[in-house]
């Protein structure tokens, strides 16, 4: 992948988590999570593309990301292209996994 990483691959501290499900509120760095490192979030546009789609997103806490959500964001990256809609089409299989066995997915900001 290119734009995102599991857990095994993290290097550092500077990555926001996708986890399946609604987070425990304890655990962090979850098996099957996806992660973006800071960097690559703000330089595609998403960090942008989040905070415009989902109104209570926060980039440092935790926000939950239902399938309407996901789809604006998609519709979102899909206006601006480039790397922000690269980036969400390579989440995009991991996400419909997520949401069709957990109906949400828990963004965990840094």
């Amino acid at each position: 992948m290119k734009y995102f990483i599991s857990c095994n691959e993290r290097t550092g501290t500077l990555y926001h988590e996708f986890c399946k499900g609604l987070w425990d509120r304890k655990s962090y760095w979850q098996e099957g999570s996806l992660l973006i490192h800071d960097d690559v979030l703000h330089d595609t546009g998403l960090a942008r593309i989040f905070r415009n789609c989902v109104p209570e997103f926060d980039l440092y806490a935790v926000t939950e990301i239902y399938p309407r959500h996901w789809e604006e964001i998609c519709r979102s990256a899909e206006k601006q292209g480039g790397e922000a809609l690269e980036a969400v089409k390579e989440a995009q299989p991991w996400a419909e996994q997520v949401f069709e066995e957990y109906g949400v997915f828990t963004y965990i900001g840094i």
